[in-house]
């Protein structure tokens, strides 16, 4: 039973070295699909966040553009999209 525990310890940096690895790997969707959000190159994104410029307000998100005062800022709270207590430049969404 010892030996078989030593084994699988053995495989445990070579699994998380993989991990990493693939984690790190610039060709992964799931890097590529950060990218393009963190960036604004996202076509969806961008489309929201022109949406929601339109809405009417003074303070909005930096990152999605949802207002955080005035009708729109109503309209956002209601949609989940209101001011983030630790951070205010940032919605809560």
């Amino acid at each position: 039973m010892i030996e078989e525990q030593r084994s699988e310890d053995a495989d445990e940096p070579l699994v998380e070295r993989a991990l990493y690895e693939r984690m790190w790997d610039p060709s992964s969707r799931v890097n590529s699909a950060w990218h393009y959000a963190l960036t604004g190159e996202d076509a969806g994104m961008r489309k929201g966040r022109r949406f929601r410029q339109v809405l009417p307000g003074r303070h909005r998100c930096k990152n999605c553009s949802a207002p955080f005062d005035g009708l729109g800022g109503r309209l956002m709270r209601l949609l989940g999209r209101g001011q983030y207590d630790r951070n205010p430049l940032f919605c809560n969404f």
